[in-house]
């Protein structure tokens, strides 16, 4: 094997001389004793430091990583317990009121609202209307920084930096939860909306048994 060969192998495995250090050692030795090799000197040179960005790059994906597992657990274990106390409240409990101190609760959402509309449901202004069609249209979840124009007049008061939207389907009705944070990157756009999903299967189901119960319109937020 040729040095252009050696060396060769040796950009391509910088983790060789790492688990061979004991070969550095003996080449520094050998420049105390007057006979260094100035070519492995050289070359060690570069890789070490090399290899170590490669394994801090490692730790941060690691430390990344971790980092999302921990947020993923907090989330789904908000959810788990949320849903718990959503399912423990009985029928003539269920409100929006209820549902929504829960959710703020357990998942630590600054503002949550809900918003339903009967099939029949008739609308006094212009307003009502463009925000009916709003909520209508949402057909699966989603988030966005600022929201929209359709929907300002209900919520510039209580609408912070990021929000999530996720539709609510019950027998008779169609709905909308809100979720506003004043962190801009709780809510942003590109996230999973898989957690949010799951919360929207679980609020509609709650307030379906509601709806079932009383057998009249579910008491939601103005």
């Amino acid at each position: 094997m040729t040095e252009n060969e050696i060396a060769e192998y040796l950009r391509a495995h910088p983790e060789f001389i790492a688990t061979h250090i004991d070969l550095l050692n003996a080449s520094s030795n050998a420049e105390k004793r007057g006979a260094p090799d100035r070519k492995v000197i050289s070359l060690s040179d570069r890789q070490i430091p090399q290899l170590q960005q490669k394994i801090r790059s490692l730790e941060n994906k690691v430390d990344a990583f971790l980092e999302n597992g921990r947020r993923n657990e907090a989330i789904w274990g908000g959810l788990l317990s949320s849903s718990l106390e959503l399912f423990k409240l009985t029928r003539k409990d269920v409100s929006s009121a209820t549902i929504s101190s829960t959710l703020r609760t357990h998942l630590s959402i600054e503002e949550c609202r809900i918003f339903m509309l009967s099939d029949n449901q008739e609308y006094a202004s212009d307003e009502e209307t463009i925000f009916a069609n709003f909520i209508i249209s949402i057909d699966k979840p989603k988030c966005l920084i600022e929201a929209p124009e359709e929907i300002k007049h209900f919520t510039r008061s209580w609408m912070l930096a990021s929000s999530a939207y996720i539709p609510l389907s019950v027998q008779g009705s169609v709905g909308v939860l809100i979720f506003s944070s004043s962190d801009a990157q709780r809510f942003d756009p590109n996230i999973d909306t898989q957690f949010l999903e799951r919360v929207g299967h679980i609020v509609s189901t709650v307030i379906d048994n509601a709806y079932a119960f009383h057998n009249e319109g579910f008491a939601q937020h103005e």
